[in-house]
């Protein structure tokens, strides 16, 4: 296949993949089962005998990385400076673009392979369903996040009342930044597009078909993207119609029930100081210089304001259900409409608070 043709593959091909990679150098980031199915880990994996078969990409595709982990936040953390294949999703990618930015990764040393993303649902939520249905979890053997939530167990399909997590509806940006390979997992098939040079040499040695559900796929996900404009336009303007002691209000009753556990923090992808151990508000949290809960919180979005990446990852974590993926949306469509900058978008963009920005800006007035 040419960069930009896509084709149909067997689920097993994509080991063959990650096989080829490993030969070519690469550690992959792939996946550890912990105690369920409904619990991937990530792991670096550097001999092909070490590939979990079958590969869990039904898993991953509904539900991600289990609690804090995500692609971007374990490259930076155990594998920089190796040459790193990774599975990653659209806003992952936005992740990488921005942690480029900031010298934390080099992307030149990476194989991208991105998500035809459907969102991500609760694993918890899930098997909390399974159980009141009245089945066994562990019996479970597939999953698939489209228009509806089905689950296969006991060798049967069930439809489980499981919606995408709040931030994945508001989500319009299912485009990746940057990839070499995207892949959409359709029933027992993977749809795999070449976006790069590399991707096509990787594919050069794995047995594809016609892809016959491209127009099918292309239709799918453009109304995803259609339903998230209203729903985000939606809840962003409710939001914004109130009036500023009416927004500040609201904020602030949400915002004081925080506990500054950090596990917001914990799973932000950008958010790389912590990632080496030198986060100074956990540090101050710990050091019990810093215990109020508007402060700390306020203090963690200045400091994400113009890069976050509106992955979502700080909702689900939150042990109060803060909605701090809202909060940042709000957030970001005031950075993008002041100063035009899509955190992640282009590896070319100034971030607005870097010296580079500021000085331009300064130039222009």
């Amino acid at each position: 296949m040419n960069v930009g043709e896509s084709g149909i593959i067997n689920i097993a091909e994509v080991n063959n993949i990650l096989k080829a990679l490993i030969k070519d150098g690469y550690t992959i980031i792939g996946f550890e089962i912990k105690k369920s199915r409904f619990d991937l880990t990530p792991i670096a994996v550097d001999d092909p005998l070490k590939l979990l078969d079958p590969i869990p990409l039904s898993q991953y595709f509904a539900y991600d990385f289990a609690r804090a982990d995500s692609s971007p936040k374990f490259l930076n953390s155990k594998l920089r400076g190796k040459k790193v294949a990774l599975f990653a999703r659209p806003c992952d990618t936005r992740a990488l673009i921005e942690l480029s930015k900031l010298k934390q990764v080099i992307l030149d040393d990476l194989f991208i392979i991105t998500l035809e993303c459907p969102g991500r649902a609760s694993s918890k939520d899930v098997v909390n369903q399974i159980k009141k249905e009245n089945l066994d979890p562990e019996n479970a053997s597939g999953e698939t996040l489209a228009d509806k939530f089905t689950i296969q167990i006991d060798g049967k399909e069930k439809i489980l009342k499981v919606k995408r997590l709040d931030n994945c509806g508001r989500c319009v940006k299912r485009a990746p930044s940057i990839s070499d390979l995207s892949i959409d997992l359709v029933g027992d098939k993977i749809r795999v597009i070449v976006n790069s040079e590399k991707g096509k040499k990787i594919m050069d040695g794995i047995k594809s078909e016609t892809d016959n559900l491209k127009d099918a796929r292309k239709k799918y996900f453009d109304g995803l993207v259609q339903e998230a404009e209203k729903q985000r336009e939606k809840e962003i303007n409710d939001y914004l119609k109130l009036s500023d002691n009416e927004r500040f209000e609201k904020a602030m009753k949400t915002i004081e029930k925080c506990r500054l556990c950090g596990q917001c923090i914990n799973a932000c992808p950008v958010c790389y100081c912590q990632a080496h151990g030198r986060c100074e508000i956990q540090a101050k949290r710990k050091a019990k210089e810093l215990d109020d809960p508007v402060l700390y919180w306020l203090t963690k979005m200045t400091h994400m304001s113009d890069i976050c990446i509106g992955c979502g990852r700080c909702t689900p974590v939150c042990p109060v259900n803060i909605p701090n993926a809202f909060f940042y949306d709000v957030m970001n469509k005031y950075v993008e409409e002041e100063f035009q900058y899509v955190s992640g978008k282009s590896k070319d963009d100034l971030m607005p608070r870097s010296m580079k920005a500021i000085k331009a800006q300064k130039a222009k007035s």
